[in-house]
């Protein structure tokens, strides 16, 4: 899963026109896909911050999605967040990976896929939107993964049922 074309953000009217929506899905399945393939044959100590934060935005676009249709604690978004959890781990090891990643984040990227399939295209919209905005906070893919890790690493202490929307969502 390289940082490229298949994580970007659409734009508003492929995520409206049904068509263009299949289209972009299909792509960032295939880009999970070939990520989860690789996943399992990284070797320890690999420099991964593309990957890491390609796999960060779409788990959390789908984390957005669905705490806006009250489906936050899912089985579902459990393990999405365990996987970002893992990704927001190995970028606090410098995006350095480890093999022990492989198997939290490749179940949690299957989630994703799957409940992107499901999701109305106004939700996920407002999702990327949302996901544009955390990455508005920094002008650097390390420094939004900073943001990101740093917040978990502040909010350690304050585990627990519920809690703020962030914390739902695995951003805190």
């Amino acid at each position: 899963m390289k940082h490229g074309s298949a994580f970007r953000v659409v734009p508003m009217h492929v995520a409206r026109n049904p068509v263009a929506r299949a289209v972009a899905i299909t792509r960032m399945r295939q880009a999970v896909l070939d990520f989860q393939l690789r996943l399992h044959l990284l070797p320890d100590g690999q420099k991964v911050d593309g990957d890491v934060y390609a796999a960060l935005q779409v788990l959390t676009v789908c984390l957005l999605s669905l705490e806006e249709l009250g489906r936050a604690e899912s089985a579902d978004a459990r393990v999405m967040r365990g996987a970002q959890s893992t990704l927001l781990q190995c970028a606090s090891h410098g995006s350095t990976w480890r093999t022990e990643y492989a198997q939290a984040i490749d179940i949690g990227l299957a989630r994703a896929v799957d409940t992107f399939r499901l999701l109305p295209a106004d939700v996920t919209a407002r999702a990327w939107q949302q996901m544009r905005r955390i990455e508005s906070h920094g002008t650097q893919r390390r420094h939004a993964v900073a943001i990101l890790t740093r917040d978990l690493e502040i909010a350690g202490g304050r585990a627990g049922r519920g809690g703020s929307r962030e914390r739902r969502i695995g951003l805190l």
